[in-house]
């Protein structure tokens, strides 16, 4: 209902009884984009990913982030470890990267918190949950539904604070 009010309230300050006629009027008075709206290629759509915003900018480090974006256009890697002593800059590093490769996997780029887990078994639901994926009601395991789903996927996982956690690696 509210967006048919709204359809009317244009329609009126155009002057016009209906969508195409707006659309008309719209382009010739200049309020489209009409160089977009000829062309024919299809606007891509956002890259799917649950990175945390950044509220400071990323300065330095493009060794690094050169390196990391050529190991993850490898397709024999399928696991990158970044390591350092605590305090270095290891997530900040990993984010800036996996904010970099948001084009490159289609299927999106997802950040997972391991830091405040406790238990290995964490681990599979913390995955599904910044995936989006929901759990269907079959003999499946969770983790072998989490991992059927991810399988014919291309996506990058940014896991971070996996140390405390490592018998749930397998």
């Amino acid at each position: 209902e509210t967006v048919r009010w709204y359809a009317k309230q244009i329609y009126s300050k155009l002057n016009v009884s209906g969508r195409e006629e707006a659309v008309a009027k719209a382009a010739a008075i200049g309020l489209l984009d009409t160089a977009t709206e000829a062309s024919s290629e299809v606007p891509r759509p956002k890259p799917k990913h649950t990175l945390p915003t950044q509220i400071t900018s990323f300065i330095g480090r493009e060794t690094e982030l050169e390196e990391l974006a050529r190991i993850l256009t490898l397709p024999e890697v399928r696991l990158v470890t970044v390591l350092a002593p605590g305090g270095m800059g290891k997530t900040r590093l990993a984010l800036e990267a996996g904010e970099q490769q948001l084009d490159t996997f289609p299927d999106g780029v997802y950040f997972v918190p391991l830091q405040p887990m406790t238990h290995i078994e964490q681990i599979v639901p913390a995955i599904a949950q910044q995936v989006g994926f929901q759990y269907a009601p079959d003999e499946r395991s969770p983790k072998q539904q989490v991992l059927d789903y991810l399988r014919g996927k291309t996506l990058l996982l940014v896991i971070d604070n996996w140390e405390h956690l490592l018998d749930g690696a397998p």
